[in-house]
């Protein structure tokens, strides 16, 4: 089985995968698509977050909600995909593969 974890932009919500999850739907690819702290209907952190606070959530998002053998593909848009960026680099995941849509945090 396939997870593919989709982390929205900064003021999306998880109804930015809407017709993403719809289009996987009768597939194998199983769509998991969180809103991020403080967007949708997460409460807003007590503190204003960094990247790395963002990407420590999103890391135990997906250890509380992955399949264990399932295969780990990320998504990431803008604010998302910055976090994406953030988890690949960390150790305590596996991510076959990672897909960034106009990622933030890419310096030109």
């Amino acid at each position: 089985m396939i997870t593919l974890v989709c982390f929205h932009g900064w003021g999306g919500s998880r109804e930015s995968w809407t017709e993403l999850t719809a289009a996987l739907r009768g597939t194998d690819v199983h769509v998991l698509a969180p809103d991020l702290p403080g967007f949708g209907t997460e409460p807003e952190p007590v503190k204003a977050w960094t990247n790395d606070d963002y990407a420590l959530w999103a890391e135990t998002y997906i250890s509380k909600n992955v399949v264990k053998d399932s295969r780990l593909w990320i998504i990431g848009h803008s604010h998302g995909g910055r976090i994406s960026m953030k988890l690949a680099l960390r150790k305590n995941i596996l991510i076959e593969q990672l897909f960034l849509c106009a990622p933030a945090g890419i310096r030109h």
